[in-house]
């Protein structure tokens, strides 16, 4: 079966109902392995999806994959921020720090390998702001703070009803 390295999870911030998921994936089989879906316990919904970038605006967007991911025997495919990945929606439970969270890959053919992906703040590749919302580097860091405190109140407005107090912390899985 394919193997999974460095498979993780990034935490989102408080609120957000939906997490990536991340890893190398190395297909030791001798025949191409093609990779349909995703399922989680603690997920509504989970999809495979690809960051692409708008020739026109140059901005990034997320998208559901519309053709499953084959890897050729011997292949490795990343899943990583800012490429393809695992969009895990609809949460059920807040998973926190440190924590692992456990996907199902489904593979063509039925069959369906289990990861305990690990739970990591991760704040690199942002591809969900829009150009222009984050501070630049020239503003000093207290009106960083500032700006980006504003943002939070502003975008978390109309999310009451989905922010993490709602949701109650995920069981850590035995």
């Amino acid at each position: 079966a394919p193997q999974v390295r460095e498979g993780w999870v990034r935490l989102m911030p408080s609120g957000m109902p939906m997490h990536a998921g991340f890893g190398r994936i190395d297909n030791r089989c001798r025949t191409p392995v093609t990779i349909v879906g995703a399922s989680s316990p603690s997920y509504g919904e989970v999809e495979l999806h690809e960051t692409v970038a708008d020739p026109e605006t140059g901005a990034t967007k997320m998208q559901a994959l519309e053709d499953p991911i084959v890897i050729e025997p011997g292949e490795t495919v990343t899943l990583e921020p800012g490429g393809q990945h695992i969009m895990l929606m609809d949460l059920q439970c807040a998973p926190m720090a440190g924590t692992e969270l456990s996907v199902q890959l489904q593979f063509e053919g039925g069959q369906e390998q289990s990861l305990r992906l690990p739970v990591r703040d991760y704040a690199g590749a942002k591809e969900e702001y829009a150009p222009g919302e984050e501070p630049t580097a020239g503003e000093s860091p207290e009106h960083a703070d500032e700006s980006m405190e504003s943002m939070d109140h502003g975008d978390m407005a109309g999310m009451e009803d989905s922010s993490s107090e709602a949701l109650p912390m995920c069981e850590e899985a035995a």
